[in-house]
């Protein structure tokens, strides 16, 4: 397997083959702060749809907080 900016590549389909942990998520929203679903689509460096469904999943596990605000999700740390 060839390993692409930190990714595993299986040689033979060419796809990659290691997923982006929740915590990658949640350490990327805390970093920031107040992130946009772009802006931790970025950092993590996914798709746009990817870092959604994942910030999504945590929204609903109570890990983070999320508001639309227009037409965009903004995300934040779980306030304590």
């Amino acid at each position: 397997m060839a390993c692409v900016m930190g990714r595993e590549r299986d040689d033979f389909s060419g796809r990659y083959t290691t997923e982006f942990p929740l915590s990658d998520f949640i350490e990327a929203v805390e970093e920031m702060g107040l992130a946009s679903t772009q802006d931790v689509a970025d950092e993590v460096e996914c798709s746009y749809d990817l870092a959604y469904r994942r910030l999504k999943e945590l929204q609903q596990e109570s890990e983070i907080e999320g508001k639309k605000i227009g037409n965009t999700y903004h995300w934040k740390p779980v306030s304590e």
